[in-house]
């Protein structure tokens, strides 16, 4: 059975290019915005979920805070993957459990999902 990844990501371009280098390996679930994304992860409770920080609706911080107090969602696999490069954010984050925290203008996509790919292996 096929991993899944949930992509939760408002910035199309990328979300294009993550849809043409994981879609042969992974099913891909894509939201663009917090609500949709956080409801998407408890109805489908993908293997990894890749979140945006800065997204409309709810931010990935928010999301993931309310994804780690659901029983399911307390173990979940998250990579932040986001532009916004703050210590502050970023430490928080950490202590909520992600696997990793990347910043997208400092990888580039074959890289990215080079690393993706040992996340769901």
């Amino acid at each position: 059975m096929r991993k899944k990844i949930l992509i939760i990501e408002d910035e199309e371009r990328l979300m294009h290019a993550l849809n043409i280098y994981l879609a042969d390996n992974f099913d891909l679930l894509e939201t663009s915005d917090g609500i949709s994304g956080y409801n998407t992860a408890l109805a489908m409770k993908p293997d990894l979920i890749l979140l945006d920080i800065i997204l409309p609706q709810l931010s990935g911080t928010e999301l993931l805070r309310k994804l780690r107090k659901d029983e399911w969602g307390k173990d979940a696999k998250v990579v932040i993957i986001s532009n916004l490069t703050s210590k502050d954010i970023e430490k928080e984050l950490r202590d909520l459990g992600i696997l990793e925290y990347i910043v997208k203008s400092n990888i580039s996509i074959v890289d990215l999902t080079d690393k993706i790919k040992t996340f769901v292996q």
